[in-house]
């Protein structure tokens, strides 16, 4: 027979079951690279292949062995196959791989002593397969049954070795650097291959990352020296431990007293205290007469009590910082809080009565708004010389009157330093029996009227027309008045002509 000149073998080992996957670490799993030798006498094979490669794996779902198809030369291929049912189990340091009974195959065609036989069985044993420490051997007998009785053995030994994982390298550029006693942040260069960062103080493991930073929160003491140690942990290894120091530099900064200390004083009522902030603090203690008002995180204080008007009030303001507070600032205030002046408002709707025999005009009017006792000054025809001051009440009568004279009354206020602003105007006039008109006579109609009234009168320059309370309706300068939305009554027209003179009359609107 034809000496082997060429051999292609690839086994792989699948492991699954929720029992072995507990017995077998990954560890063992992988490519494992040796020596495979063939003997078969009968065939004439009797080789060494160094370099083969088997790999063990999970893919599978039951443990077994696939082996790839195996050329034997001289015409003998060992095709593909599965060896199901494999058990492994621990034994001593390693893994026993184990199967009872064998696994029949069939071998489309094989060159023999007696010919080229085609469709050929073959039996294939698992003899022995073991791990530890990384080297696997395994040992594997085939039988081929020729001619139906006629067995030809061929023996399969394997003895390779996981090839050393890749290198996992310590970090480099390892820092560390203290915040305020309490953040220690401790950094370091990226790693190729490394899939995390393992950190430790003191023996004690703080935790992992997979960045390149790590930040530790504790409470550190001042000028004391600390180590960070940084591990690198690769996908099978781990690197040695690189360390990064740094001492904690947190010697506490003086806690200042505040500045542009300020207060004010707001109707006897709130006192407003401010301040400028003082780096450092966490707050700010106020206090006044000894006694501590409140600590406020902010740089103003409001303080509601009752201040008495020109009295000086001072504040004093602590700062308080993290291990030590200052000394006391004071601010000090008058309150200026004298009384408001009271109100000054105007009465309102002054509204008058004429009666006749005798003369005379009854004022009445609503109080000024907010001032129950207010007093009041009555004006008619003057706004200048009142003709009754200090009126006390809502009511006023003027008997002073003429017969056939039109008055304008107004009312106004009184305050402490001065008159509110007067009323509206209210007219009136008593009629006598000899009215003197102008020379050109005035004639309003219809009278009554429900729609519009006109104005009949030479050189006519305007109108006012009164209600019977004598207030002001409204002002026209037109000689036709639409009353179609003023009250049932009697309204007063006061006709002027371009020369001031005037004439009243009596309209009376009806519906």
């Amino acid at each position: 027979m034809k000496k082997v000149n060429r051999f292609l073998l690839m086994i792989a080992i699948t492991l699954t079951g929720s029992m072995a996957m507990a017995q077998i670490p990954t560890s063992i799993l992988g490519e494992y690279v040796g020596a495979l030798h063939v003997q078969s006498s009968l065939l004439g094979v009797d080789e060494t292949f160094n370099g083969v490669t088997m790999e063990l794996t999970t893919s599978s779902p039951n443990y077994a062995i696939k082996v790839a198809a195996v050329d034997l030369g001289g015409g003998v291929v060992l095709p593909e196959y599965e060896m199901d049912n494999v058990v492994i189990t621990p034994q001593g340091n390693g893994y026993k791989l184990t199967r009872s009974g064998a696994l029949n195959i069939i071998i489309d065609e094989i060159e023999t002593p007696f010919g080229t036989m085609n469709n050929v069985p073959v039996a294939i044993t698992l003899e022995d397969g073991y791990v530890e420490n990384n080297v696997l051997t395994l040992s594997l007998e085939a039988e081929a049954t020729v001619m139906y009785v006629i067995k030809i053995p061929i023996s399969i030994d394997f003895e390779g070795a996981l090839p050393p994982p890749p290198s996992c390298d310590p970090v480099t550029n390892a820092q560390a650097q203290i915040a305020n006693c309490e953040t220690a942040t401790i950094t370091w260069t990226a790693v190729t291959g490394a899939t995390a960062y393992e950190v430790e103080r003191d023996g004690n493991v703080l935790g992992t990352v997979t960045t390149t930073t790590y930040t530790e929160n504790a409470t550190f003491e001042h000028g004391q020296s600390y180590t960070w140690k940084i591990k690198t942990i690769c996908d099978q290894n781990e690197s040695p431990q690189e360390s990064a120091s740094a001492t904690a530099d947190c010697e506490p900064q003086p806690c200042n007293p505040v500045t542009n200390a300020k207060a004010q004083i707001v109707n006897c009522e709130i006192a407003a205290i401010t301040w400028s902030a003082v780096t450092g603090a966490i707050e700010y203690e106020v206090s006044r007469d000894g006694n501590v008002l409140g600590t406020v995180t902010t740089t103003e204080f409001i303080e509601t009590a009752t201040f008495e008007h020109e009295q000086s009030y001072t504040w004093k303001i602590k700062t308080i910082c993290d291990q030590d507070e200052s000394p006391e600032e004071s601010a000090t205030t008058i309150a200026d809080c004298e009384a408001p002046p009271p109100p000054c408002n105007s009465a309102t709707s002054l509204k008058v009565e004429i009666t006749q025999n005798p003369c005379a005009a009854t004022l009445t009017w609503d109080a000024a708004p907010d001032m129950p006792d207010a007093k009041y000054n009555v004006y008619r025809n003057d706004e200048d010389n009142p003709i009754a001051i200090n009126v006390e009440g809502t009511q006023y009568i003027d008997n002073d009157l003429e017969e056939n004279v039109e008055y304008t009354w107004i009312v106004k206020t009184v305050c402490i330093e001065e008159e509110a602003p007067g009323t509206d105007a209210a007219a009136g006039m008593c009629e006598g029996q000899n009215i003197h008109e102008p020379v050109n006579s005035v004639v309003i109609y219809p009278n009554p009227s429900n729609t519009s009234v006109t104005i009949a009168a030479n050189n006519f320059a305007k109108v006012e027309v009164f209600n019977t309370v004598g207030q002001l309706v409204e002002t026209k300068t037109i000689n036709v008045v639409d009353v179609s939305s003023y009250n049932t009554g009697v309204y007063l027209f006061k006709v002027y002509d371009a020369n001031g003179n005037s004439v009243a009359k009596r309209v009376m609107v009806a519906r």
